[in-house]
């Protein structure tokens, strides 16, 4: 993992409630050279949605209002981000579930290591 972000065109929406682990997810992203915007639930990231260009979503399950896999249903059913990559990270076993959702996605079991997230970040980007 580079220690030196490289500049970029690519923005990640990361998605969890828990403010560390939005930080935490942010910063691997970001050395690996992605600008990051947040959001702390499924209804704060359609709202990103509505009004930044996102390159890939890193969606934590369990969240308050809108769940991850809600979230993953709304946006795959939104036209022009039917196809956005998409990074479920998450301690609940949800493989069946993500495994029936159509575009690219993929998931990561916490807890994680940053080589893990990059790993599965870049498959993402080369299928979308």
């Amino acid at each position: 993992m580079s220690l030196n972000p490289r500049p970029t065109t690519k923005i990640a929406l990361v998605v969890d409630d828990e403010p560390s682990v939005r930080y935490y997810h942010s910063y691997i992203l970001k050395r690996v050279g992605f600008h990051c915007e947040a959001a702390a639930n499924g209804e704060e990231a359609l709202q990103k949605l509505d009004h930044v260009a996102i390159d890939l979503a890193v969606v934590d399950i369990m969240m308050p209002k809108l769940n991850g896999l809600d979230l993953i249903r709304k946006i795959r059913s939104r036209p022009g981000q039917a196809r956005l990559p998409i990074l479920v990270i998450s301690n609940e076993p949800a493989a069946g579930e993500i495994a029936a959702i159509s575009g690219p996605i993929g998931f990561a079991k916490k807890p994680l290591s940053p080589d893990q997230v990059i790993a599965e970040v870049r498959r993402l980007m080369s299928e979308g």
